[in-house]
């Protein structure tokens, strides 16, 4: 009897590393060797160097199965069918089948026929519309023999032909369809295997390790559960979670070591995770092999490379310099080949550095043959990178060259030369997804700067740190700087008036996780850069979270000020009445000798004030007299008037009178002389009132005020006119501030 025929690329070697898994009805005249032959060879697998090489694509598929009760004479014309199969002649195959199909029209032949002409379609010509044919063959097999083993098979392998096409969401329709309808386990882990492979290619990793996992669980067919292991390793591989990758990997590599070199992809995930575990000696024979079994592999430039660089990290530069050398010379049109030029000039230099007094001997060495010759020349390394700079304008590479140009002139003191080629460097910043150079190049010009930075720092000119500050255009990363140096720049941005670059420095500090002291004192110096930039929801929100984090810091009372000027700015009075009394309540100091105390309270009295607490906002301005806070006339006025509001006329009359006694010729006395009379007009005391404007309009500067002061006596006097009353001098005057 004849096994069922192998179509995917792979089972060659699959069927050498482990017994062919499926086993399909026999037929039931097994006699001699006119029977169906054990397996139909498949067609020949895909090639990598001189080695099959395990694709994703291919997956194990066991061909179209014989039906149960197959006659002696369906037995013969269906071998003679699939000779023609094996030897590829398809026009012949074709009739063939189609005679058997004809024949013997029952079940038990045509589901074995069909499935084989619309595998001959593929075979025949593997083109879109081919497959296509193909999947309509397979539909109508299902549709007129749904319980045949064919029919099963066919289910899957629909989906096959839909991911071979690329058409992802068809060929996961298929696969579920075929995991719903499969009769036995085996077809169900198969399509599984499908669904997953399909979940793979569209990086969707967390579908795909349950699909594998349905197929380890599901079945003991060693091929599914290789092929499942090897799928749920490459997802959590992809998906980031690289122990887990390792197990499974490090698994399949001593359970079927073969299996995992027969995948390429396999050697160099594993490679990738030994390497970030640290084992790179592991890492390099992963690499050595993958380079030796798959030299024509499109990836074979790159596992070079990589192996170079691992030995170049591990400190072996002679060996890392003929890998290099390797890479240039096997593959010089690979992108890889410019990349190996910019790190054979590093090997050679370390070479060169480490032989010590046997650098003259190695170069002489190089003169004769002994020994490779070493790029170590200056000006040889300069002009290797330039030139890989100026070639690689759009990768990685270009930006690379540039930083190890930039450090090249570093070390031979040039250091203008060198912060042109970092800058260059750093402006490459967004022109290649995921670059690290330009980073690395900001790191290298903070370096060049911080010797000028403690420099301006020590001299305590502002002006001079701010300079140091943006020598570089503003491509500096002020991370590779100490705390203190950036939060001191920071602060001297802040003074200046450069609000927005101190706001930039205080949350490079912040962004760093700063040591406990060095973090609050940026988030007070950030809290007032963005007072001075006129943003005080934003300081609210600073001050705030310093409350948050520093219940007891040292800055709380700081904090808490600077929140009580952001809620006046913001317009909330009654936050800044709830902060000025938190803080006065911490207030330790002597408060006549405080000029935080003074402030706070008078800022309280202003918020109290505001929100019509009159007789509050009098009483703390009381106090803040006692302990002389009210210092100034504009703050004299404002007591005055907070007086009048709580309903003391005459200490605020008295407090009029003082601004006028203190300065009569300032503009604050012109103001009192008006708010005085106005208060006493208020208070209907008519004589006082134009006694006071009267007296007052000779002496006041300001034409509005002494306008105004006319419209109070003119008004003043109509009132007393109306009510009889005469003027009689000075009796409110000798009370409150007669002038």
């Amino acid at each position: 009897m004849r096994m069922p025929l192998t179509i995917a690329s792979l089972s060659v070697l699959l069927i050498a590393i482990v017994p062919f898994p499926y086993v399909c009805v026999r037929s039931a005249s097994a006699a001699g060797s006119d029977g169906l032959a054990d397996q139909v060879r498949p067609e020949p697998v895909q090639k990598s160097g001189s080695r099959t090489a395990l694709a994703w694509s291919d997956l194990p598929d066991p061909g179209p199965c014989a039906e149960p009760h197959l006659t002696e004479a369906a037995d013969l014309h269906l071998a003679r069918a699939l000779s023609f199969f094996d030897r590829g002649e398809w026009d012949a195959a074709h009739l063939a089948f189609r005679q058997a199909a004809e024949q013997f029209p029952g079940p038990t032949v045509v589901p074995m026929a069909r499935a084989f002409l619309a595998e001959i379609l593929v075979r025949q010509d593997r083109t879109t519309q081919r497959r296509l044919d193909a999947v309509q063959a397979y539909v109508e097999l299902i549709r007129d023999f749904p319980e045949s083993a064919n029919a099963q098979r066919a289910r899957w392998r629909i989906g096959d032909l839909y991911r071979e096409l690329g058409w992802t969401a068809e060929s996961q329709a298929a696969y579920q369809r075929a995991v719903a309808e499969s009769m036995n386990a085996r077809d169900a882990a198969r399509a599984f295997l499908g669904l997953g492979m399909t979940w793979l290619a569209a990086q969707e990793w967390k579908q795909a390790l349950h699909a594998f996992q349905q197929v380890r669980a599901g079945t003991e067919q060693e091929m599914l559960v290789q092929w499942a292991t090897l799928g749920a390793a490459a997802a959590q591989y992809g998906a980031g979670r690289l122990p887990e990758a390792a197990s499974l990997y490090e698994s399949a590599m001593r359970r079927w070591p073969d299996l995992v070199r027969a995948c390429p992809s396999c050697l160099l995930e594993l490679a990738d995770i030994e390497q970030g575990q640290g084992r790179a000696a592991t890492a390099r024979q992963l690499w050595s092999s993958f380079v030796n079994l798959y030299p024509r592999d499109e990836r074979a430039p790159s596992a070079l490379l990589q192996w170079a660089d691992s030995l170049h990290q591990s400190r072996r530069f002679s060996a890392s310099e003929m890998l290099y050398r390797t890479v240039i010379a096997r593959f010089p049109d690979a992108p890889e080949a410019d990349r190996a030029r910019l790190r054979l000039t590093e090997a050679g230099k370390a070479l060169a550095m480490q032989a010590g007094d046997r650098a003259l001997a190695l170069e002489v060495q190089s003169g004769f043959g002994v020994h490779p010759p070493l790029p170590v020349a200056p000006e040889e390394r300069a002009q290797i990178l330039r030139a890989i700079s100026q070639q690689q304008p759009l990768d990685s590479l270009g930006s690379e060259a540039l930083v190890r140009l930039g450090e090249h002139f570093q070390a031979q003191g040039k250091e203008e030369e060198a912060v042109r080629h970092f800058l260059s460097a750093c402006r490459r910043d967004g022109v290649v997804s995921g670059d690290p150079w330009p980073g690395a190049a900001r790191r290298r010009l903070a370096e060049l700067a911080q010797p000028a930075l403690e420099e301006a720092l020590r001299s305590a000119d502002d002006w001079r740190v701010v300079v140091a500050f943006h020598r570089a255009d503003g491509c500096v990363d002020w991370l590779a700087l100490e705390e203190d140096l950036v939060l001191r720049g920071a602060d001297a941005h802040r003074r200046l008036g450069f609000s927005a670059g101190a706001v930039e420095l205080y949350q490079q500090v912040l962004h760093r996780q700063a040591g406990s002291r060095r973090r609050q004192e940026a988030l007070i110096g950030l809290g007032r850069a963005y007072l001075d930039q006129d943003d005080p929801g934003a300081a609210r929100r600073v001050f705030e979270r310093y409350q948050l984090e520093n219940p007891l810091g040292p800055y709380r009372m700081e904090a808490l000020r600077y929140l009580a000027e952001a809620w006046t700015r913001l317009g909330n009075a009654r936050s800044v009445v709830k902060v000025c009394r938190r803080w006065l309540k911490l207030h330790d100091a002597q408060p006549t000798q405080d000029a935080q105390y003074n402030e706070m309270l008078l800022q309280l009295a202003d918020a109290q004030a505001s929100l019509g607490a009159h007789a509050e906002a009098a009483a703390t301005l009381d106090l803040a007299e006692r302990v002389g806070a009210i210092a100034d006339l504009t703050t004299v006025l404002q007591f005055a008037r907070v007086l009048a509001q709580a309903g003391r006329i005459t200490a605020a009359a008295a407090r009029y009178g003082d601004v006028v006694r203190l300065a009569p010729a300032s503009d604050e006395a012109d103001l009192a002389r008006f708010q005085l009379s106005r208060l006493w007009l208020t208070q209907r005391q008519y004589a006082e009132a134009v006694l006071i404007a009267d007296k007052g309009r000779t002496a006041v500067r300001n034409k509005i005020v002494r306008r105004a002061m006319a419209l109070v006596t003119a008004t003043a006097k109509t009132e007393q006119g109306r009510k009889g009353e005469t003027h009689h001098g000075s009796g409110g005057l000798d009370r409150a501030g007669r002038s």
